[in-house]
């Protein structure tokens, strides 16, 4: 009867440790802020996974992260910017740009568009009070891109167009 309950232990353990971790698709980021998050009612180390991709090449990419704990002891130990180093990325098949360890802002530059990635939260929920029952600990943030200082295909045609016009203006003056 002992072996019975210790293996119920063990597992009811493993569900409340890997139930945790989320998988969410943000979409394509852009200026404005997406969010994200999620809450916990168990103990246990977590790890979450938010993907998006970007519609064009990025200075900087950032956000902030928020937690309450008064209620309730959650700890963010890492937010990892991970790129897709295939064409279609599952479970694995991610490589690591960056980590970073004090996660309560975070921002990445220099992203490609056109490329998915994948931001993963690792925390730890250390208490809930009275097993979630007067509150969950939870975390919840935003992330956005700011694009890059691209010129726009309209505006550099029209940069090339005068520079083709001063030149040619040029010879002309050199003929006569």
């Amino acid at each position: 009867m002992n072996l019975h309950r210790s293996v119920l232990a063990v597992a009811l353990a493993v569900c409340a440790s890997t139930g945790m971790a989320k998988t969410a698709d943000l979409g394509t980021l852009g200026a404005a802020d997406k969010t994200f998050g999620n809450s916990f009612s168990a103990y246990g180390d977590f790890t979450d996974y938010y993907t998006f991709q970007l519609g064009g090449d990025a200075a900087a990419t950032g956000g902030t992260i928020t937690y309450d704990s008064f209620w309730q002891d959650i700890s963010l130990t890492a937010i990892t910017l991970q790129r897709c180093l295939t064409g279609s990325c599952g479970a694995s098949g991610w490589g690591t740009v960056t980590t970073d360890s004090s996660p309560g802002q975070f921002s990445f530059s220099g992203l490609s568009g056109g490329v998915d990635y994948r931001l993963a939260v690792a925390g730890t929920v250390d208490f809930t009070m009275f097993g979630g029952q007067f509150g969950n600990a939870s975390y919840s943030g935003t992330i956005h891109s700011i694009a890059s200082a691209a010129p726009e295909p309209g505006a550099l045609a029209m940069a090339i167009a005068g520079l083709m016009g001063v030149s040619l203006l040029t010879m002309r003056g050199r003929r006569a």
